[in-house]
């Protein structure tokens, strides 16, 4: 999670669920696991107890801005993922969301294009990614206070490029990323 942010690490979960209980749960819980990008933060945090209650396991990793900035924005994912699992017992099958596998990782593995909306156990790494981020990235809105984090946690927003415009970039904006890259480049000249 974070992939399109220009401030932050990028996160990433992995979710083992027991099917049985995931089959029992009552509808209203059953449509909390879906795409994170389709719930709202105070949706997200009613899914996670849900999750929590289904799962036989689940763990998240991250990669920091340095790491992004060092190796690309897709390895930086595939090495928060394979953090992630790292903490779990290793599963038969894994599925990960996109187009290619994990590399490095010597587990079966199904990519699928757009998982989150086709698999609960993709959607529901999808919501503790995401929430295990904004969470990080609030936190740092009180090193930070000047730039509002706990607002646009590290997206490229209005106000978070009008924040960059009057403080300058810190240390947790990638300077690889577009908007970043200009206003440090303009910071030089």
């Amino acid at each position: 999670m974070g992939r399109g942010c220009v401030a932050g690490p990028v996160f990433a979960a992995c979710v083992v669920l027991d099917r049985t209980l995931l089959a029992r749960l009552h509808r209203i819980e059953r449509e909390l696991i879906v795409d994170s990008k389709q719930l709202t933060a105070r949706l997200r945090k009613l899914a996670l107890p849900v999750i929590v209650r289904v799962a036989r396991g689940y763990a998240y990793g991250a990669a920091v801005v340095g790491e992004i900035e060092r190796l690309g924005i897709q390895a930086a994912t595939f090495l928060a993922m394979r953090r992630a699992l790292c903490l779990l017992p290793q599963p038969d099958l894994l599925l990960v969301d996109g187009r290619a596998a994990i590399p490095g990782v010597r587990i079966a593995q199904q990519a699928v294009v757009g998982g989150d909306r086709l698999h609960a156990e993709i959607a529901a790494a999808s919501i503790i990614a995401k929430l295990a981020r904004d969470r990080w990235m609030t936190a740092q809105a009180a090193r930070y206070p000047q730039y509002h984090f706990e607002r646009h946690v590290g997206y490229a927003t209005h106000l978070h490029l009008q924040k960059i415009r009057e403080h300058g970039i810190c240390a947790l904006h990638r300077r690889n990323f577009a908007p970043i890259k200009a206003f440090a480049a303009a910071a030089r000249s």
